[in-house]
């Protein structure tokens, strides 16, 4: 991508694991870094650490010299304010909140400017292979980037909209208030009538008004939502990548998350 990195240029690496894919996404530490992106089917019914550490594998991925990557875990969050956390009670906190993730190992990344701390499941073993592999791991969910890079348009300040990101047959609804969280969750959507109905559900359970509030939707939406939206809302846009990072050239890989492309773009802009 055409951005120019401080002195001295460095690589970035960045992995981003769910239950069906792998995406990796570097740079190759020139001054004028171009992204390089390739994503991963993993098979359901096999070992997830395994098919990890086999990609990792090949050097022509990751070369042998690469010792610090950042992960991005799409896993389901559980937000806890600063004032109320206690590293000690995370994984139980978790569990008793989420189910279906207790054999995973629990972590935790702080969201500074929402004075909250994110934390969520990684498997074990994957966790594991990613220490062996490389020498400083940066762990967070797949959401961090989008929280940060959405609560830093300030759009929020002014329009306080609620934001619909889609990805991996997944809904993440969230929303600010006075750079706190107002709400947040994640459903199982892959069909417009079911995105529709959690959208407007919390919409309504917000209080939020048809006639003046906002509705931003993000990611891979099903087609024909933002119109059904329309019918009951009057203000619904749909962030297009090229037109939010000013047609940068990692915006025009279809393939690549709404997420993973925030972070990058987040990352080598603060490098300038």
């Amino acid at each position: 991508m055409q951005a120019t990195l401080s002195q001295p240029a460095t690589s970035l690496y960045c992995i981003r694991i769910s239950d069906k894919a792998l995406c990796i996404a570097h740079t190759d530490g020139a001054l004028e870094p171009q992204i390089h992106f390739t994503a991963y089917a993993l098979k359901s019914g096999i070992d997830q650490a395994s098919q990890v550490k086999a990609i990792l594998e090949n050097t022509e991925v990751v070369p042998t010299d690469c010792q610090e990557a950042t992960i991005l875990v799409d896993s389901e969050v559980m937000l806890v304010p600063n004032d109320e956390y206690e590293a000690s009670a995370i994984a139980e906190m978790y569990d008793q909140t989420i189910t279906g993730h207790t054999q995973d190992e629990k972590l935790a990344a702080s969201v500074d400017v929402l004075s909250s701390m994110a934390v969520f499941p990684l498997k074990r073993e994957t966790h594991q292979v990613l220490s062996q592999r490389f020498g400083t791991l940066h762990i967070h969910p797949t959401m961090w980037s989008l929280w940060c890079h959405f609560l830093s348009t300030n759009q929020h300040l002014h329009r306080n909209p609620l934001y619909g990101y889609f990805h991996d047959n997944h809904l993440d609804i969230f929303r600010f208030q006075h750079e706190r969280f107002r709400f947040y969750n994640r459903f199982a959507v892959e069909q417009a009538p079911d995105a529709l109905y959690f959208l407007l559900y919390v919409w309504r359970q917000l209080g939020m008004d048809a006639e003046t509030d906002h509705m931003v939707l993000i990611g891979n939406q099903p087609a024909e939502l933002a119109g059904r939206l329309e019918r009951h809302l009057r203000h619904v846009s749909s962030l297009q990548p090229a037109e939010e990072f000013m047609n940068a050239p990692a915006s025009h890989i279809a393939e690549m998350p709404y997420d993973l492309l925030v972070f990058l773009e987040g990352t080598l802009n603060t490098k300038h």
